[in-house]
């Protein structure tokens, strides 16, 4: 929940590599959008969804879900209506899983191609609309989950330990929260260093915000359940003046750097955790 979706788009498209040619591909949507719909690619995606999204998974299930806000059902419903009832969109409702009707869309080449820009590809796909989100898989149990979870209200929100990492999180940020209980999330299967210290904790909730032209990070994370939590080594580390947003390593990687009060230079041995100072004349 940072900005609206179309903001977005933006700001992800002005970071993707020349190679990918983000803007051709969109643009080449757009006109085909145009002709075969009547409607540009931007009234298809942006003119009912508002500024919150969401990726995730369900337990037992490979394929993630994703969900944008509706904030126009109605322009919604005209958008999808004059989507399906194109002769390019291969659409399907007679599936119902547990009473559960999932409608299905078979995306064409040129929509497919949009998705491929951001690593995924999905030629077809199921939703179900809910309680002023649509949800989106390409596997439509995952969606008869959801809908009957949300229905015997056992969702995520009402979570003690979701409850007690995510509370201090700005409701306009980037978050992600994991419970390696459950299991292991696509961002903590990698083996980089802030992968191995997320890893330290069974449970984490991590923030980020757009703050004043600054990238803001939180992190709030725990070790176990809250009747079951210890002391983890590692971090936090509690720090005395304020620090630089930089850290360094040592070429063995046994040491760590970073400034402080713009004049002290602070290091601390990986294996001890002990920190030691340098206090400098000037900046």
């Amino acid at each position: 929940n940072i900005c609206p979706l179309e903001n977005l788009k933006e700001a992800v498209f002005s970071v993707l590599p020349a190679d990918m040619h983000a803007e051709k591909t969109w643009k080449n949507a757009d006109n085909a959008c145009s002709m075969l719909f009547s409607a540009s690619l931007r009234d298809i995606l942006f003119s009912w969804s508002g500024t919150e999204a969401a990726a995730f998974s369900v337990s037992d299930s490979m394929d993630p879900v994703f969900a944008l806000q509706i904030v126009d059902e109605k322009k919604r419903e005209e958008i999808f209506d004059k989507v399906i009832s194109s002769i390019v969109i291969q659409s399907n409702t007679s599936l119902i899983i547990d009473g559960v009707r999932v409608p299905c869309i078979e995306l064409p080449s040129f929509l497919s191609s949009v998705l491929s820009l951001f690593g995924k590809n999905i030629p077809r796909v199921y939703y179900i609309v809910k309680d002023g989100f649509i949800y989106f898989s390409e596997s439509p149990g995952n969606l008869s989950t959801i809908y009957t979870a949300q229905r015997e209200g056992r969702m995520l929100s009402k979570d003690a330990l979701w409850s007690s990492l995510s509370g201090k999180e700005k409701t306009d940020s980037i978050s992600m929260y994991y419970d390696l209980d459950e299991e292991v999330p696509a961002f903590l299967r990698g083996t980089s260093l802030p992968v191995k210290i997320l890893k330290l904790y069974a449970h984490g909730c991590c923030g980020i915000r757009v703050k004043e032209s600054t990238l803001e990070f939180t992190l709030n994370a725990s070790s176990g359940k809250p009747a079951d939590r210890r002391s983890v080594p590692g971090f936090p580390l509690k720090l005395e003046g304020t620090p630089s947003a930089e850290l360094v390593s040592s070429s063995d990687n046994k040491t760590v750097f970073w400034i402080e009060n713009k004049n002290i230079i602070k290091a601390m041995d990986c294996s001890s955790m002990a920190v030691s100072t340098v206090k400098l004349d000037d900046s």
